[in-house]
């Protein structure tokens, strides 16, 4: 092997994460190579395209994933593979995406309650 031909290396393997729903999950994957190594983002073996939620950013050897507004739909595994005339590298990592969470004032609203003093200043919940 020449020094012009070397096979695909992560420099910066993509982690497994966990999204908030409705957040963005960023995921990168920084490959060395020569020729340069082409980058693909796979979701079950099948190829990602950029578009839509999906925005993929690749500059010569920094790549990244990301996937806007996520939902439950977005968990679970996804690959990075970077191949090259001289061979083939992939890393795998995981999207666990968390209900929203919603704050008090939020779930009070939403169950119809709403919250008053009683007689020692302590707050009860009230049917409206």
């Amino acid at each position: 092997m020449d020094e012009d031909h070397i096979p695909p290396e992560f420099f910066e393997e993509p982690e497994s994460a966990v999204v908030e729903e409705g957040k963005t999950a960023r995921f990168v994957c920084d490959v060395d190579g020569e020729p340069i190594p082409k980058v693909t983002w796979l979701r079950g073996g099948v190829p990602i395209t950029d578009g839509g939620r999906y925005f993929i950013k690749t500059e010569k050897f920094s790549n990244s994933l990301e996937i806007s507004n996520v939902t439950s739909a977005d968990a679970g595994g996804y690959t990075c593979r970077a191949v090259n005339s001289e061979g083939e590298v992939t890393s795998n990592f995981t999207l666990t995406v968390m209900p929203r969470r919603s704050g008090p004032s939020e779930s009070s609203n939403v169950l119809g309650f709403r919250p008053i003093p009683d007689d020692d200043d302590s707050l009860i919940d009230e049917m409206m």
